[in-house]
């Protein structure tokens, strides 16, 4: 087998027919491989590079007269280069003068975009949209969605609708139960023995939970089924006509209750409780009638009366003396105790009773007692001492009641200072020790004078004294003193 080799450079034409296997001048290539023909020659053709370059019309060239630009290719090496070209130094493609043109974006050439390339990728393919429109029905002249127009208002009221709720039919109840043990509210079933047994219809109940035959969807009930439903119910007993009669006699609402702990009570006609009683509001209650309670009075009237009666009790009790007790609201001298009417003597010593108690002191032990006696009848006040102190003229007519556990000095003022009163009753006060400590009763340095038969120091506690008024800055001082 040989092949046609075609060289053509230029407008000459060389036709080389190569011998690719078989015997040499044969085609073939047996021996070494070889050219049958070259142009005209034939035979055993052997070419030599001048063959090669004749045909092709191709000098090679001398690497030693090549420059060096042949080998490097950089433009630095071009020997007596021209000017360059804007290209040159850009290296752009856009500077070649008469360059063709390179498209720069997709439409270009009519290409899609990107965008338009992604809307693309999601767009329904003409293979796809070919099965789709297999599953159409084709439109009919004069028909719309059906052959019966089909409004937006019927669709809405057909979805309104409720769903059927039969749920089959069944041999018997208990079958019923056993397949449904629960339902819905409004589904039903039929209970259907079989020929010449009519059809139970049975409903569920919702609120008991159970299948319930509905009546009138069988044969009518006779008497005697209606007795033996009635007393198979485990609530249910015998209701016999003198029940029904004793039953119509009763009031409406009425009750037989044993006693009023299980009596209801009412919202009006309370019960009659204590609390209520105790808690109960006196309204009504008069106070204008007074006198005895009878027993035709009312609670009301009774309280009524009793109250008026306290009342006056009241406004006339309040002008009344207190119980009058002996050593309590009632003094005593020498143990005895004074009640009535008429005047109270006391007497001692020649020359000494209350008209001459201003004169001379020569009885003052009979003085001494009289006046004590005078204080404790008359219920004195006092004014408790716990210290050193004056005496003024408001301690006229106290017991000054001395506590202080140390001793202390009750100094009487001079009138210079505090005048004494004296309008027919001679002003005096009265010291009486309590507590442990001594009591020294003194006058205003030489403005005073205190006139003592014994000393002027009480003598301990227990003791008491009195201190008498007898002229301007001069005091009588006589009771239980030290001994001089």
């Amino acid at each position: 087998m040989s092949s046609v080799i075609v060289v053509k450079y230029g407008f000459r034409r060389a036709v080389i027919a190569a011998g690719l296997r078989g015997a040499p001048g044969t085609g073939g290539g047996g021996g070494s491989a070889g050219v049958s023909s070259f142009n005209t020659r034939t035979g055993v053709v052997t070419l030599t590079g001048a063959d090669v370059t004749g045909a092709l019309a191709y000098t090679p060239a001398n690497n030693a007269s090549l420059a060096a630009v042949a080998f490097s290719g950089a433009y630095a090496d071009l020997s007596g280069r021209p000017a360059l070209a804007a290209v040159a130094l850009s290296g752009a493609y856009a500077d070649l003068s008469g360059a063709p043109f390179i498209p720069a974006a997709p439409g270009d050439i009519g290409a899609a975009t990107a965008a338009q390339g992604a809307l693309a990728g999601t767009a329904v393919q003409p293979a796809a949209l070919t099965v789709q429109l297999g599953l159409k029905v084709d439109k009919v002249a004069g028909y719309g969605l059906s052959q019966e127009n089909f409004t937006a208002a019927e669709k809405a009221k057909l979805a309104g609708l409720e769903g059927s709720h039969y749920r089959g039919t069944y041999l018997n109840l208990t079958a019923l139960q056993t397949a449904l043990p629960t339902a819905l509210a409004g589904d039903y079933a039929d209970v259907d023995a079989g020929t010449a047994d009519p059809v139970q219809r049975y409903i569920w109940d919702d609120s008991d939970d159970e299948w319930v035959a509905q009546a009138g969807s069988a044969d009518p009930i006779t008497a005697a089924q209606v007795k033996t439903l009635y007393e198979s119910n485990a609530d249910t007993n015998a209701y016999t006509n003198a029940e029904k009669s004793k039953l119509g006699g009763v009031a409406a609402g009425a009750t037989a209750n044993a006693d009023t702990d299980t009596l209801a009570e009412g919202a009006t006609n309370k019960w009659f409780t204590t609390a209520r009683v105790l808690a109960t509001v006196l309204s009504g209650l008069s106070l204008a009638t007074g006198g005895a309670i009878t027993s035709a009075d009312t609670v009301l009237v009774a309280f009524g009366k009793l109250q008026k009666q306290i009342t006056d009790l009241i406004t006339t009790v309040n002008g009344k003396q207190d119980a009058l007790v002996s050593a309590t609201n009632i003094k005593t001298v020498n143990g005895t105790s004074l009640l009535g009417s008429g005047d109270l003597v006391v007497s001692g010593g020649a020359g000494s009773d209350w008209g001459d108690i201003g004169g001379t002191l020569a009885d003052q032990t009979d003085l001494q007692a009289a006046l004590t006696a005078r204080a404790l009848v008359a219920g004195l006040p006092s004014r408790t001492v716990t210290a050193s102190g004056s005496v003024t003229p408001s301690d006229a007519g106290k017991w000054l009641i001395c506590t202080s556990a140390t001793p202390i000095t009750l100094t009487i003022g001079a009138e210079a200072t505090a005048t004494w009163a004296v309008s027919g009753v001679l002003p005096m006060f009265h010291i009486m020790q309590v507590g442990a400590g001594a009591v020294t009763v003194t006058g205003d340095g030489f403005s005073v004078v205190l006139h003592a038969d014994d000393t002027n120091v009480l003598d301990g506690p227990g003791a008491a004294a009195t201190a008498l008024w007898r002229a301007s800055n001069t005091w009588s001082l006589f009771g239980r003193l030290v001994a001089a």
